[in-house]
């Protein structure tokens, strides 16, 4: 695969949009309103009913689907994020979803070597500063939104050989939910 191919796609199996929202009513000056997102999940007219998931099982997964749903997405912008349904994977044109990222497993690694980290000396920023860096050097994709930002596809950073995997970069705001 050449450098800035189209790999596949991000599929758009359900849409998750965050809307920002204010459980504080009043507007009194005096009071620091209290802010919470509502998150509601479309899903695309594609799936069949009976393939969606409730918002429960989007949000925790189920015991036949154990990984939540919400593990299959990438941010598209503040408000937006596409979600890909792992069970619908019977088209090779929409398998984004599956790309990991190449340092993700050192995220999580504390005194990584590979990573150079020591986070006695480096702090959390450093450690994160590390992370970044070594998941852009590794990565030879990345998800571009296109279309408008609704529909994402995964594109070559750089040539790509024959049986080599693609990896992405998640960012360390992905990781940092599971530290």
């Amino acid at each position: 695969i050449a450098e800035g191919e189209v790999i596949t796609c991000y599929p758009g199996d359900a849409l998750l949009y965050e809307l920002p929202s204010s459980l504080d009513e009043n507007d009194d000056d005096d009071e620091e309103e209290d802010e919470w997102t509502e998150e509601i999940v479309l899903w695309g007219a594609h799936v069949p009913t009976n393939d969606r998931w409730d918002e429960d099982a989007v949000f925790d997964g189920t015991p036949s689907h154990p990984i939540p749903l919400t593990d299959y997405v990438i941010s598209v912008d503040d408000h937006y994020s596409v979600m890909g349904h792992p069970d619908l994977d019977d088209n090779q044109a929409y398998h984004g979803h599956y790309a990991n990222d190449g340092a993700g497993y050192l995220a999580l690694e504390k005194g990584n070597p590979i990573l150079g980290l020591d986070e006695e000396s480096m702090g959390v920023e450093g450690t994160i500063a590390a992370y970044v860096l070594k998941s852009f050097e590794i990565a030879n994709a990345s998800h571009r939104p296109l279309e408008g930002g609704l529909h994402m596809a995964t594109v070559a950073l750089r040539d790509v050989e024959e049986g080599e995997e693609i990896l992405v970069t998640y960012g360390p705001d992905y990781w940092l939910g599971y530290s």
